[in-house]
């Protein structure tokens, strides 16, 4: 859930959806919603490195800042 909430947070500070955010990018239609979802193991989904890449650019923030760093 973390890398949801920290595009979420993203997305609210630039006034963006995300869905809209999914649609610039061409990322899969729900494809960040889908990173808060519990998988049946009790772990959250993570991400492709690819798209947390296409997100970090969009936002210019280095993308460090999804894994712990800011």
């Amino acid at each position: 859930m973390e890398y949801y909430l920290k595009v979420k947070e993203l997305c609210e500070s630039q006034g963006i959806s995300i869905f809209n955010l999914e649609y610039e990018l061409e990322i899969g239609n729900g494809t960040i919603g889908r990173w808060k979802n519990l998988k049946k193991d009790g772990s959250f989904p993570s991400p492709a490195i690819s798209t947390l890449k296409k997100i970090a650019h969009f936002f210019n923030v280095p993308i460090t800042y999804f894994i712990g760093g800011e």
